[in-house]
């Protein structure tokens, strides 16, 4: 036994000098420290060596490789690696004199990766003493209506998940995904609890990384180096979204392919463990749902109560229910979109959940807007791009008198109180928003006072005929997406 024990410890001592003699040197090698401490999939903490001088900051020289596929600057995505996060900006650590391509990162506006180039020789004397970070991939992205549930899950996530697809070859759910999500977008001063407002976000943000996304600018970056050992930015030339009024996502985008947005509902399907994208419409009983909004919300549909019991009138046999997802997580509003054969819902971010429809089902959308210029064109869009079996349809009131504002809010806003006689009149009377188009009082206008300080009553008879083309579609299952508008 004493024979043995000695040599276990010569063991011991053995592998404690080969660790001395290695750790130095690889600390003179890199100028960091292992420590290894985890801090997410793949993370590593470290801490760099006091250097004697500043030219001691080693750090490994930055690079990339860039596609543009059809030669549109704008459609740029640019693989890099080694570049690192300080004090909320991205540095790309050079050697000489070095000009970055640009990368286009948001689709409706014309904004670029904002990325500084950095000689080596002059690294910043703070490094020296600060905690490094290192990520092995991130995906540098900046979300379009980040406070807006729609606009993050039907735009921003599908057009990460073709970037990754196509890119990077990550096609699929992984739950041990290296990949983490590096958020771009100005935000101000509200950084903390990114995805607090919109708590089914987190999930869906975990079909593309199993770590919550970061912000660049996040408090709890400041005072560390971030390295990134890979990082993805830009966005290619086809994007999962649609807004028809701003020309300049028609001008310089085309959607993303039917194959690619296929694959988005199955990762989807995976992550959230719901097969919502092979599920067919009820046929006996027709389930109709109607989702309606809070009042203090907007948008909320005052005879909701009514159009039910219209409804069980005309189908007896018919299962309608009125609902407000507000009170729901994720997963409840998937279990009850899957069973849903008829869809009836208010503009709004709802709309997101059509993408949780069975195949065969009917959608109709209720626009309270009766002075819209354009047919409303939204949801066709997202039918049309996801290749959902789903017939869409929409209708809109044609009669102001439909309309009831929250004039206990309205009243006091100051701006109202600084309108004219004639101008109040002409929004209360005719739903008429005051100022020139695309002046800032036409605006507040129609993006706050008619979104969200307006309920409304939606009239029976063009509802019905929708209805009956819904049930009609229903009951043949024709799954080819059809679009029906009145």
């Amino acid at each position: 036994m004493r024979t043995a024990a000695l040599r276990e410890w010569r063991c011991v001592l053995t592998w404690v000098a080969v660790l001395v003699v290695i750790l130095p040197a690889q600390g003179q090698h890199s100028g960091v420290s292992r420590a290894g401490q985890a801090v997410g999939p793949g993370n590593r903490l470290h801490h760099q060596h006091a250097p004697h001088s500043q030219k001691d900051v080693s750090l490994p020289l930055s690079s990339h490789e860039c596609v543009v596929e059809d030669g549109k600057p704008e459609h740029r995505v640019c693989i890099f690696k080694n570049i690192v996060l300080w004090e909320g900006q991205l540095q790309y650590v050079a050697h000489g004199e070095l000009v970055l391509p640009a990368i286009d990162i948001n689709w409706l506006e014309p904004e670029r990766l904002n990325i500084q180039v950095v000689q080596q020789d002059d690294l910043p004397q703070a490094w020296s003493s600060a905690q490094v970070e290192d990520v092995p991939l991130a995906l540098l992205g900046h979300q379009v209506n980040f406070q807006n549930y729609y606009h993050v899950f039907i735009e921003t996530l599908p057009t990460w998940h073709n970037v990754m697809c196509k890119y990077l070859d990550l096609c699929n759910y992984d739950e041990g995904s290296p990949v983490q999500l590096w958020l771009l977008e100005e935000r101000g001063d509200h950084l903390t609890g990114l995805t607090a407002h919109l708590p089914a976000l987190n999930h869906l943000y975990s079909c593309l990384s199993p770590t919550p996304p970061r912000h660049i600018k996040e408090h709890t970056n400041y005072g560390q180096v971030v390295v990134f050992e890979k990082a993805i930015a830009g966005m290619g030339p086809d994007v999962r979204a649609f807004h028809q009024w701003r020309p300049r996502f028609f001008d310089h985008f085309v959607a993303s392919s039917a194959e690619s947005m296929h694959s988005w509902r199955h990762r989807l399907a995976q992550c959230l463990a719901a097969p919502f994208d092979t599920a067919v419409a009820s046929q006996k009983p027709v389930r109709v749902t109607i989702v309606n909004r809070s009042y203090k919300a907007g948008r909320h549909l005052l005879n909701a109560g009514e159009l039910q019991a219209r409804i069980l009138g005309k189908w007896a046999h018919s299962v309608v229910q009125v609902v407000d997802l507000q009170g729901l997580d994720l997963h409840q509003q998937i279990a009850l979109f899957q069973q849903t054969s008829i869809l009836i819902w208010t503009h709004g971010a709802a709309m997101a959940d059509l993408l949780f429809l069975p195949q065969g089902a009917g959608a109709i959308e209720l626009i309270p807007w009766p002075h819209a210029e354009q047919a409303h064109e939204w949801a066709q869009s997202l039918a049309a791009d996801f290749d959902l079996h789903v017939q869409v349809a929409w209708t809109r009131l044609t009669d102001v008198s439909h309309l009831h504002y929250q004039t206990e809010v309205l009243f006091k806003d100051p701006t109202w109180q600084a309108l004219t006689d004639e101008e109040r009149l002409l929004f209360l009377e005719k739903g008429t928003c005051p100022g020139k188009s695309n002046t800032p009082l036409h605006m507040l206008c129609r993006n706050h006072w008619m979104h969200y300080l307006v309920s409304f009553v939606q009239p029976w008879e063009p509802l019905e005929k929708l209805l009956d083309a819904a049930h009609s579609f229903v009951q043949n299952q024709n799954f080819p997406a059809v679009s029906v508008v009145t």
